[in-house]
């Protein structure tokens, strides 16, 4: 009993630490980058080519991983030691760009052998469906409590120094957590492994599900300029409440998509999810920044539709194989690398409301993609 409940905690924290990250990196650093301390813009968009090309080490990570059985305490914890003290030198060497650019690599490529790790031992030491349900719900209340604690520090620091230094701090204590975690893997489900041979999913659905992959990730075009853009109409702090607003309602859309989805067609819901997302950032290019708020929550409630969805139709579509499964993660992984350097860089030229009509364009073009998946 005492390993199940360190290991739920365990769960719970990792997720809350690197969504924590994620939520720094992807909507206040921008915001500090570009509105604070003016850095080269040309030289962010080369930082964030070499931070995002961390993360092609993923697939690789979780193919070498998923074949492997024994104990992970050591890898835990060195990798929860590794994001932790990446985290805090990307803190040290903001205003160092290219630096902090191969630190936040680092913590990328950390954060995806925790990722692989928790989810390997999650599977296979929950021995019941009580069990796996119970874990599961650890790491996503961790993540979703991990992504309020940004912005809800935001409001309550005076400066930016002790905002940076607040949030590393909460992150320490991953390190103690993991210790304690089981991550022993005795067994394997030899029932799922199946010769790549036996399988003729090579072909068409494959390469549909890659593009469909790839094209539901055009919203990265506008992630990094957007926070910057819109905390030059409002207050950071107004930004941060709206951000907790939005936070709170993905999370429930996730929840009640896990509720409800299963009771109805997964490509239905995707394509629906899609094009409305598409239309609704074609709407928010002409809308001024009150109703984009609104625009904004309404495609939150799409984005936890479509994240439960995608991940159903990728199990489906790879046969629960696990090559499958990361030949289609490859592709969002590519898609982020693309899309966020480009969306930066076109926030050079023309506007972020034409950046986010230009995003809704593949958001539609996939819904005629999922169709034929």
């Amino acid at each position: 009993m005492l390993k199940r409940n360190n290991n739920s905690l365990g769960y719970f924290y990792v997720y809350f630490v690197i969504q924590i990250i994620f939520i720094l990196v992807h909507s206040y650093l921008p915001i500090y980058f570009k509105n604070v301390i003016f850095v080269d813009k040309r030289t962010l968009i080369f930082t964030w080519i070499i931070s995002y090309s961390f993360l092609l080490v993923k697939p690789a990570i979780s193919l070498y991983y998923n074949k492997r059985i024994g104990n992970f305490r050591i890898i835990l914890i060195t990798s929860s030691i590794g994001v932790i003290l990446s985290f805090f030198l990307i803190i040290l060497t903001l205003e160092l760009l290219l630096i902090f650019g191969l630190f936040l690599g680092i913590n990328f490529a950390f954060s995806s052998i925790l990722d692989v790790i928790v989810d390997k031992t999650l599977v296979e030491n929950s021995d019941s469906e009580k069990s796996k349900n119970k874990n599961a719900a650890s790491l996503q209340f961790g993540a979703a409590l991990g992504s309020l604690i940004p912005p809800f520090f935001y409001l309550i620091t005076p400066s930016w120094s002790i905002y940076f230094s607040g949030v590393f701090i909460i992150t320490i204590p991953l390190i103690f957590i993991v210790f304690f975690m089981n991550t022993s893997v005795e067994i394997q489900n030899k029932e799922e492994i199946k010769t790549i041979n036996s399988n003729k999913i090579i072909g068409k659905k494959l390469k549909l599900m890659c593009l469909f992959t790839f094209l539901i990730y055009a919203d990265k075009l506008y992630e990094i300029p957007l926070e910057p853009w819109i905390t030059n109409i409002v207050d950071i702090s107004i930004f941060s409440i709206f951000l907790i607003i939005l936070i709170i309602i993905n999370t429930l859309g996730i929840l009640i998509a896990g509720i409800v989805s299963h009771k109805y067609d997964k490509k239905k819901i995707l394509m629906i999810c899609c094009l409305g997302t598409g239309i609704l950032m074609m709407i928010i290019s002409f809308s001024n920044i009150y109703v984009i708020f609104i625009l904004f929550s309404i495609i939150q409630v799409f984005a936890g539709f479509m994240l439960i969805n995608l991940i159903s139709l990728m199990i489906d579509t790879s046969k629960k194989q696990v090559l499958y499964y990361q030949i289609i993660a490859f592709f969002s992984i590519l898609a982020k690398l693309i899309f966020v350097p480009l969306g930066d860089y076109l926030s050079l030229f023309i506007p972020v409301e034409t950046i986010m009509f230009i995003s809704g364009i593949p958001f539609v073009i996939s819904t005629f993609v999922v169709y034929y998946i």
